[in-house]
């Protein structure tokens, strides 16, 4: 994957650009829906920073991510529980009181989207719930080597609805926290499986 290959050759900057950043409006909506010290998945952790502060908070996480460089990074604090995988090839027995998404599952193709969210709402227990977000745009695009698959509330409502038994508990819209950015616009989702 081309995104994967970014990653490990930009990993120095990508940390310094992204890891000093809170999202701490995200990161409270998100651990609404926890129970103190359940099981986080950080999917797409990146060089592990939400996967760090979850930890240290006492809840226990598990963060996956395809770059090698990446993980290496996390297991500063994670250790084992940092596993380098990608979307297609990740799987675990374990069940998830919340699975984390923050800004990866943007990078995959819009036409494997259905797929990948639904493998991944079955790591969850029966009320866990899976936040995601994905950059504001009506369009996909290529740059710097990623790609990135962008929604509008009504586009990502409608994904939303073509993957059965999916119920929408959170959409919000929130500008980029980093420097010089914030006239982009970012959608934060949470969603849970609808229980009959």
């Amino acid at each position: 994957m081309n995104s994967i290959n970014y990653y490990n050759k930009h990993t120095d900057h990508y940390i310094q650009d992204t890891f000093s950043i809170h999202l701490g409006t995200l990161h409270t909506m998100f651990l609404a829906y926890i129970p103190i010290g359940g099981k986080i998945l950080d999917a797409g952790c990146g060089p592990g920073r939400d996967a760090k502060l979850y930890s240290e908070m006492g809840y226990d996480v598990t963060a996956m991510d395809g770059s090698e460089a990446m993980i290496a990074h996390c297991r500063q604090w994670l250790d084992e529980k940092a596993v380098c995988a990608t979307f297609e090839s990740f799987h675990t027995e374990e069940k998830y009181d919340g699975i984390w998404a923050s800004a990866s599952f943007l990078h995959v193709e819009e036409k494997d989207m259905p797929v990948t969210i639904t493998k991944f709402l079955g790591f969850l227990k029966p009320s866990g719930i899976f936040y995601l977000s994905y950059k504001v745009g009506d369009h996909s695009y290529e740059k710097d080597g990623r790609h990135y698959t962008c929604y509008t509330n009504e586009s990502l409502k409608a994904l939303m609805d073509s993957i059965p038994s999916v119920i929408v508990l959170e959409l919000t819209t929130t500008s980029d926290e980093r420097a010089g950015r914030s006239n982009e616009l970012w959608l934060n989702l949470i969603i849970r499986h609808q229980i009959a």
